[in-house]
Order: C-alpha cells, then structure tokens, then sequence
C-alpha cells in the first residue's frame, strides 16, 4: 500500500508540473517570446514520465490483485459448483429409490 500512495504522490506531482508549465507556456505566449523546441520536449518528457509511468505502474499493480482475487473467486466456484452436483446428485437418488436398484437403470457403472 505504501507502493501506491508514493505512485499516487508523484502523480500528483506529474500533474502540478503539467499545469505549472502550461502556465509558463501562457505567459511566454501572452507576452509574445516564445519557448524554445528543446525545452518544450525535455518538459513534455518529463511530464510523461511522472504522470503516465506511475499510473501505469499502479494500474498493473492493481492489475495483479484483481487477477489474484477472481483466482480465489473461481476457486470457490469450482469446490461451491462440485459440492452443489453432488447434492443434486443424491437428492435425485434419493427420488429415484436410492442404491437398491429398484427401478433405475444404469447407463453408466458404478464407482
């Protein structure tokens, strides 16, 4: 959990810079200079790195707990699905006679 608050923290700090350099590009804009290629694609860098690289690392970390729980989810569902055949199993069975053979016919042979 710390992992992802400091994840969520640079992010954070991805963002202040975006808007940050948004503003100095307004300014220099508005006052009629202009930034030069090399400094607009360090910047553009940069902000890549501290807003997407973080995010992508806590979306795959998150990723892996999610996979790590539809795991535990799918096997319950196996045991509950298994545990539930066998019920409907003997309570057919029990409808039909029970072990005695009375009037079932097997198709298939006894385990």
């Amino acid at each position: 959990m710390r992992a992802i608050t400091a994840v969520n923290a640079i992010a954070i700090a991805g963002g202040a810079l975006t808007i940050a350099y948004a503003a100095a590009e307004v300014t220099a804009a508005a006052a009629g200079a202009s930034i030069p290629d090399g400094i607009r694609v360090l910047a553009a860098t940069i902000i890549g790195l501290t807003v997407l690289g973080p995010l992508g690392l806590a979306i795959l970390c998150r990723q892996r707990t999610i996979l790590n729980e539809l795991g535990e989810i799918h096997d319950f569902m196996l045991t509950s699905d298994a545990g539930q055949a066998a019920r409907d199993y003997n309570a057919i069975r029990r409808q039909l006679g029970g072990d005695d053979g009375g009037s079932v016919i097997r198709i298939h042979p006894k385990e």
